[in-house]
């Protein structure tokens, strides 16, 4: 991943094992049938400290901001958990500054 700086109030996942875990863990068991991201596989870089949205690498270096449930099990609706892609690292911190605004 870039060396870009993450935005405040979100943090990087590199040394982070156990939480970078517990996020992908958690997005698996929420994706249902019919989910942009069903069958893909993510890597967890970044969360935000003030909402329930985690950052997501794609295999091919694109990114995805998804607003995680936290229901613990497959979502019904394939509109969640919401995913937004964005194909680079500074397209996607570029939303993660707008969203800690938004937050603020």
């Amino acid at each position: 991943m870039t060396s870009l700086p993450t935005p405040e109030r979100w943090w990087r996942l590199e040394m982070e094992e156990r939480q970078r875990v517990m996020l992908e863990v958690e997005l698996r068991k929420e994706l249902g049938r019919g989910h942009p991201l069903e069958g893909v596989e993510l890597r967890a870089v970044a969360k935000c400290e003030g909402c329930d949205e985690a950052v997501f690498e794609l295999p091919n270096n694109a990114f995805v901001v998804v607003h995680l449930t936290w229901k613990g099990e497959r979502e019904h609706d394939p509109r969640w958990p919401h995913a937004e892609p964005f194909a680079s690292w500074d397209a996607c911190v570029q939303a993660l500054r707008q969203h800690t605004t938004q937050l603020h």
